[in-house]
């Protein structure tokens, strides 16, 4: 079972380069998906394949998800990564994101699960939300925690999470920002035990896109303002009439 479930991993690992900008990422976890993740590690941790424990009987959207191994209780005393890339087109001006995907979740009480964002400019990651560049993360799930966001146990099912990640703004006419166009997100699970022998993270369907960015100043002064009087003492009126005759 391991060994094949690490095949397919692999195998999935080599379908990133058919990622173009401005695509829309379907990670469905089946042979029809259209992206897939970039890295799943440490192996042995995150699994792609048919869930085979008592409360994940199946995926989502059937075979296959993203499970934190699909036949054995999760590893405990370590911390797994799953991540995947969005790159945005620049030149249309996609800069904002929009995710969602569903999630089931199993876990014992040291057991913690989150989503963290990495810094495009120094490269560090951080629990998505922990600043405002971040965006918004909404879930039925969702709990607060001295170290930020993460979730908690999903007892009734299938939980949809949604991620806006709009676009931040545009300064000077667009030659700058504060935005990258990749944005590299992953999930993070992490235990300091299961003595429950709990089911762990199943997660399915992930869908990634990125959104027009509408938002931003244009600092460039239009060749029919006007200000009167020149030289001015304690008022000044300005106009932006167009024929100013």
């Amino acid at each position: 079972m391991r060994a094949f479930v690490t095949h397919t991993l692999l195998a999935v690992a080599q379908l990133t380069f058919a990622q173009f900008p401005g695509d829309t990422l379907n990670l469905n976890f089946d042979e029809d998906a259209t992206l897939v993740l970039d890295s799943v590690y440490p192996a042995g941790c995150w699994q792609v394949g048919t869930p085979m424990k008592s409360v994940f009987t199946s995926a989502l959207s059937l075979p296959h998800a993203l499970v934190t191994d699909t036949l054995l209780p999760y590893p405990v005393n370590s911390t797994c990564y799953a991540q995947f890339t969005l790159i945005a087109d620049e030149l249309s001006g996609y800069f904002g994101r929009w995710i969602e995907f569903d999630q089931q979740l199993d876990i014992a009480p040291t057991t913690h699960a989150w989503i963290e964002a990495q810094d495009p400019w120094s490269g560090n990651w951080h629990r998505f939300g922990t600043t405002w560049e971040d965006g918004w993360l909404y879930s039925n799930a969702l709990i607060t925690t001295g170290m930020g966001m993460e979730f908690g146990s999903t007892p009734n099912g299938w939980d949809h999470v949604v991620i806006d990640s709009p676009c931040l703004g545009l300064m000077d006419g667009g030659n700058e920002r504060w935005y990258d166009p990749i944005m590299r997100l992953r999930f993070v699970f992490t235990s300091l035990g299961n003595p429950q022998q709990r089911d762990g993270w199943m997660i399915d369907n992930v869908r990634a896109t990125a959104t027009i960015c509408t938002s931003g100043i244009d600092q460039i002064v239009p060749d029919d303002l006007r200000m009167v009087p020149v030289p001015a003492d304690r008022s000044v009126q300005l106009s932006l009439d167009p024929d100013p005759r």
